[in-house]
């Protein structure tokens, strides 16, 4: 009777597989792998377990996997050790390596549509932009601006192994995201200024990356030499003045800040005047609830992988 049990368990878990609500995310780094683990209970989705995993070198590259096969067998052996209710599938995030978000204003032949769909379509099929994405998969969100689309495309082949990597680990692959969406819809919208975003500060060797995200696309990407509070302050300041002068609604702002191994940087430096800085808390999200074994990492590990899990509440 145990041998008839065994051989119908797999028969019964793939029975099971679509009613399952369990859903990773997965953020691929060239050193390691992390992974969050959810449970979507619409309209709330529960934070179940963090995961990561060191990677050898070479295995990963700018955010994507390199040696897929390798890295479905590391994948599917971390959720197994991790003790967890059977995962059928999730998403990951794209790097900005990876896919960088751009802003594109249509040209006249394809101000007519407004079809994502159809202007994908033309994309692909256009000679003239650079880089051609004939062979790239094309992810688009219009912007408040006439005939301009925030837009991220990836390779063909990088999509293959992406595929190659979460079937090696017996898992669907549902969607992948740029990262920059997926912090977005991570973080509170406030809703008191008429601007504002996400400020990301990464502390490396010499300085300090500075990057400002807004609603819709990239803003700054910039590298300050420095990473004291005295040599942000009268950049961000600078920062402030050169927004204002292209649309005088900066002047107020309400900006998410993440500091990224907060080591490097002791001290947040004010704002300017009229901008608010409030600290990042992913976890201050409506729909978020936390398992009482859920050991929460950094808030910046967690943003975009929870961003793109809540993508699944949204119909």
């Amino acid at each position: 009777m145990q041998n008839l049990a065994d051989r119908l368990a797999p028969l019964r878990n793939e029975l099971l597989r679509p009613l399952r609500r369990e859903r990773l995310s997965l953020v691929l780094h060239d050193d390691c792998l992390e992974v969050l683990v959810v449970r979507r209970e619409d309209p709330r989705l529960h934070l179940l377990a963090w995961l990561e995993a060191p990677l050898p070198p070479g295995i990963s590259r700018e955010g994507g996997p390199e040696l897929a096969d390798a890295l479905g067998d590391l994948l599917g052996d971390l959720l197994l050790q991790g003790d967890l209710p059977a995962v059928p599938g999730g998403g990951a995030v794209l790097s900005a390596a990876a896919a960088p978000v751009r802003t594109l204003l249509l040209p006249p032949d394809l101000q007519a549509t407004g079809d994502p769909e159809v202007l994908r379509d033309g994309l692909q099929l256009r000679q003239d932009l650079l880089p051609p994405l004939a062979d790239h998969e094309i992810v688009l969100e219009p912007l408040p601006l006439p005939d301009a689309w925030a837009f991220a495309s990836l390779p063909q082949p990088a999509l293959d192994r992406w595929l190659l990597m979460f079937a090696g680990a017996g898992l669907e692959l549902h969607g992948l995201e740029p990262e920059l969406w997926a912090a977005r819809r991570a973080l509170v919208s406030p809703l008191d200024s008429p601007r504002g975003g996400l400020l990301e500060l990464r502390p490396q060797r010499g300085g300090t990356r500075l990057m400002l995200w807004n609603d819709e696309a990239p803003l700054v990407d910039a590298e300050v030499a420095g990473v004291d509070a005295e040599t942000l302050a009268p950049w961000l300041g600078q920062l402030a003045v050169a927004l204002q002068r292209r649309d005088p609604a900066w002047a107020t702002a309400v900006l998410w800040w993440l500091v990224h191994d907060a080591d490097g940087v002791t001290v947040l430096p004010p704002g300017p005047a009229g901008w608010d800085l409030r600290p990042a808390d992913p976890l201050a999200h409506a729909a978020v609830e936390v398992d009482p074994a859920f050991v929460a990492p950094a808030p910046e590990r967690l943003l975009r992988p929870l961003g793109l899990a809540l993508r699944e509440l949204v119909p």
